[in-house]
């Protein structure tokens, strides 16, 4: 049980590590090296062997949570702490491409009223162009 307890410490240490993969699986794997490794510490002690299995075992597997709560902790305090800067960035740019796509609309529609006002006014012109060959007609 001390050989088990040491080596599900080691491995739970390392996942530990692995951020936001630690408390799934850091957590319950060191647990269990926690209990054996504590079992192991009693049985050991009342038939007065060593223990140094055992405890580092337990050590470890300590350990190992320690680590996969301070590494969960730091990334989504990173995490808290970027995503504002971030989410204004975003939002800076899409107001500037909004800016832009408002003033490319604008100009768009100054030039259709340009060409629409150009059309009135041919329109007007052979209107008056028609009104003036019917009256020459007419006389």
């Amino acid at each position: 049980m001390g050989i088990a307890s040491l080596i599900l410490g080691i491995v739970a240490l390392l996942i530990g590590f692995v951020p936001m993969c630690g408390l799934p699986f850091c957590i319950p794997m060191a647990g269990v090296g926690l209990i054996l490794g504590i079992v192991e510490a009693v049985q050991k002690s009342k038939k007065k062997e060593p223990k140094g299995l055992a405890i580092a075992g337990i050590v470890l597997s300590g350990l190992a949570v320690i680590i996969s709560v301070l590494v969960t902790v730091g990334v989504l305090a990173f995490a808290a702490r970027t995503a504002p800067s971030a989410m204004e960035s975003a939002m800076e740019a899409a107001q500037e491409e909004m800016e832009r796509a408002q003033a490319e609309m604008n100009e768009l529609s100054d030039q259709a009223q340009e060409q629409l006002d150009a059309a009135r006014r041919e329109m007007e012109r052979a209107q008056r162009e028609i009104e003036a060959g019917e009256g020459e007609d007419g006389e």
